[in-house]
């Protein structure tokens, strides 16, 4: 019965694995091709493009809301629109020239993507909102405090720091509401909380990333090689 479990969990889990990443290629595709295709397309042509693709993906998303076990679908179809939604607003930036700093794109992208995730909560689309409010936090930093790289590093470092702790709170108090199975989400934000913890504390980078690998490696080698079982075998059994 548990080896039944077991492999039933794991082919589920290879199924949301493989589709994210069907997915993520797709979404990938769609800005290549408008990257590789931009010089040959008109204005019209770029932004109709991308919106008709919206709508379709919603329309999609829609048409599969009538029928059973169809979530997995949504929420993929979702996961694209979302990412559509960025590419739609770097063409508006890039055509016309509207003068918005990239930080003001972020933040509307990610304030786009919250009724997707508050309806439809799933982990990609969540994944996808936190790199986004990131990138936002690290955009504004960069623009207002242009004066001094270092103080606008630190600053933007803890700032993230504030909000991905406060994030990592509210996934651990409510650990169902996203479901979050194989708790991605938690597991995600305690290494980006432990990686901004380190550069916060330490100004240079490069002593902050060596810090950073010694600690990975002495977790893989105390945790994962099972040295601490090894040291307690070694002095609880009688020899």
């Amino acid at each position: 019965m548990k080896s039944h479990f077991w492999i039933e969990s794991w082919d589920k889990f290879l199924l949301i694995l493989f589709s994210l990443l069907g997915a993520g290629f797709f979404s990938s595709g769609v800005v290549t091709w408008i990257a590789s295709n931009w010089e040959h397309l008109s204005k019209f042509e770029k932004l109709f493009a991308t919106q008709g693709l919206l709508v379709l993906l919603i329309g999609g998303s829609l048409w599969l809301s009538r029928r059973a076990n169809a979530i997995n679908k949504i929420q993929l179809l979702w996961f694209v629109a979302a990412v559509v939604i960025g590419g739609l607003f770097a063409l508006i930036g890039q055509i016309y020239q509207t003068g918005a700093d990239a930080w003001e794109l972020f933040a509307l992208w990610a304030l786009l993507q919250l009724p997707f995730w508050i309806v439809l909560p799933n982990v990609a689309g969540i994944l996808l909102w936190i790199v986004t409010v990131n990138l936002a936090i690290g955009f504004y930093f960069e623009r207002t405090l242009f004066f001094s790289y270092s103080y606008s590093a630190s600053l933007f470092c803890l700032m993230a720091l504030l909000f991905n702790i406060t994030l990592l709170g509210v996934f651990e108090r409510f650990p169902t509401l996203f479901h979050d199975k194989w708790r991605i989400v938690i597991r995600t934000l305690s290494l980006l909380v432990a990686m901004l913890s380190v550069f916060t504390l330490f100004s240079d980078e490069s002593l902050a990333l060596l810090i950073m690998l010694l600690m990975g490696g002495c977790f893989f080698i105390i945790v994962k090689s099972g040295l601490i079982l090894s040291i307690m075998f070694f002095f609880t059994v009688p020899w």
